[in-house]
C-alpha cells in the first residue's frame, strides 16, 4: 500500500513509541496512529481520539524500526497521519477531507466499516 506524499521527507531517529492509556468506549479494537513531528493533521487526529476516549498506541514514523516494520508488511508510508485498526491500514485521505477531520468516516473506520461509512 502506498500513501501519497503530503508533508516533506521523513527523517530517521530513535524516538520510542508511546501508549496513551485512555478508556476505549467501544470494543477491544487495536488502534495504532503513525505520526511525524510537526504534523498538524497528526495533532488533530490524536486530540480527537483523546477527546473521544479512544485508546491508541502512537508510533513515530521517524523511527527507523517503525518504518522497517511497515516495509516488512509491504506498507510504504510517505505522509502522516496513518491509522491502523486491527491490522488494516488507512491513509489520511480516508479520514481527512482536506485539512478537516472527516469524523463520520473516521468513526466508521474505528467501528470496523472498511469503507469508512458509519
Amino acid at each position: 500500500m502506498f500513501v501519497r506524499l503530503c508533508a516533506g521527507v521523513l527523517m530517521s531517529s530513535s524516538v520510542a513509541s508511546s501508549v496513551h492509556a485512555l478508556q476505549d468506549s467501544g470494543g477491544k479494537r487495536e488502534i495504532i496512529v503513525y505520526t511525524s513531528n510537526g504534523c498538524h493533521k497528526c495533532s488533530v487526529l490524536k486530540e480527537w481520539l483523546k477527546t473521544a476516549n479512544r485508546q491508541f498506541e502512537e508510533r513515530d514514523l521517524e523511527d527507523v524500526e517503525v518504518m522497517a516494520e511497515l516495509v516488512m508488511r509491504n506498507v510504504v508510508v510517505l505522509s502522516a497521519p496513518v491509522v491502523e485498526v486491527n491490522k488494516t491500514v488507512y491513509t489520511e485521505d480516508q479520514f481527512f477531507d482536506g485539512n478537516m477531520l472527516a469524523v463520520n468516516r473516521l468513526l466508521g473506520i474505528l467501528e470496523g466499516n472498511d469503507d469508512g461509512q458509519r
